[in-house]
This record gives C-alpha cells, sequence and structure tokens, in this order.
C-alpha cells in the first residue's frame, strides 16, 4: 500500500532537466492531459503531469506540441520533437 502511495505522489511531480532548474513552468491543460512547460531560450521542454494509463505516443505528442505552443505562444520546429509519453523537448520557433 505505500509503495502506491509513493508512486502516486511522484507521478504528480515535475522535475525537469538540470539544466532546466531555476525556470519556472507554465501548467497547460491540453484535452484533459496536464503538462509543465519549461522554456529556456529557444528550446522547450515539456512534462505530462497528469496521470494516464498506456497513452499512445502519436496522441501524446500531438497534445504537448498544443501544450507549447500555449504556453510559449511560438511553434515547434519541424523535425525536433523527441521523447516519449511522459517527456517531450523540441525547439522553439518565435518569429
Amino acid at each position: 500500500m505505500r509503495f502506491i502511495a509513493v508512486f502516486l505522489l511522484l507521478a504528480a511531480c515535475s522535475s525537469p532537466a538540470l539544466r532546466y532548474s531555476g525556470v519556472a513552468p507554465v501548467r497547460v491543460e491540453v484535452e484533459g492531459s496536464r503538462y509543465d512547460v519549461y522554456r529556456l531560450d529557444g528550446e522547450v521542454q515539456v512534462i505530462r503531469v497528469s496521470m494516464e494509463v498506456l497513452p499512445r505516443k502519436a496522441q501524446s505528442f500531438a497534445r504537448a506540441i498544443a501544450a507549447i505552443e500555449a504556453a510559449t505562444g511560438c511553434s515547434v520546429v519541424e523535425g525536433s520533437l523527441a521523447g516519449d509519453q511522459a517527456l517531450v523537448q523540441a525547439r522553439l520557433d518565435c518569429a
């Protein structure tokens, strides 16, 4: 039982890469998925903080892109999106 409680607490945590420490996240919700978006210059790291069972990668990436664009006002550079269903990194085009 303790394991489940610890797992649920950790599942709701958003711990960005060391490079993004000190950057305040912008919390965005897209179609029921919640993301913390960390922006640093022309790059972004997105962490899904909502609990989801077996989300499809294509759907998760589409939602992550929408979260990035909503949080930053920039578009994602084509071909720069990398990661998985929980953590995504990308470059931004703010021109």
